[in-house]
């Protein structure tokens, strides 16, 4: 007998009641300067009651123009404010975030609630920066 067997675990059926299939939440826009300040949050998503969330690409822009940057932020929602993405440091010169933070993954939002970036370290020369996200998940 195999030490796991996946037909044991309760796993959601496509066309069920508690699984709607694949969905992506995207979103995209440019934060202000304004938003790179030291425990700054802004709003960039509404994700919806019921998601699941069970994974996350965000791209950023270059948001710290200076010699030595210095941002570093976080997303997550006012219960968590990293549930999705803990102390990251791509918006120093642009990247890309692609792992999901423990908190965040198969997290059930049980409100409409919104997504909020957080910067905790502040920006050392602030500049607006482009950014494209995209949520991905299930309906419950």
């Amino acid at each position: 007998m195999a030490d796991y067997d996946y037909k044991a675990t309760r796993q959601p059926k496509p066309g069920s009641t508690s699984y709607l299939g694949g969905v992506v939440l995207p979103a995209s826009g440019i934060l202000a300067t304004g938003a790179l300040a030291l425990n700054k949050t802004s709003a960039l998503l509404m994700i919806p009651k019921g998601f699941v969330c069970t994974g996350i690409r965000f791209r950023i822009g270059d948001a710290d123009s200076g010699g030595s940057p210095a941002v570093v932020f976080k997303l997550g929602d006012s219960g968590d404010d990293d549930r999705l993405v803990t102390a990251n440091t791509s918006a120093q010169a642009g990247g890309e975030v692609t792992a999901l933070a423990d908190a965040g993954f198969l997290y059930e939002y049980t409100a409409d609630t919104e997504l909020l970036w957080t910067t905790s370290t502040a920006a050392a020369t602030a500049q607006a920066a482009a950014f494209k996200l995209a949520l991905s998940g299930y309906m419950k």
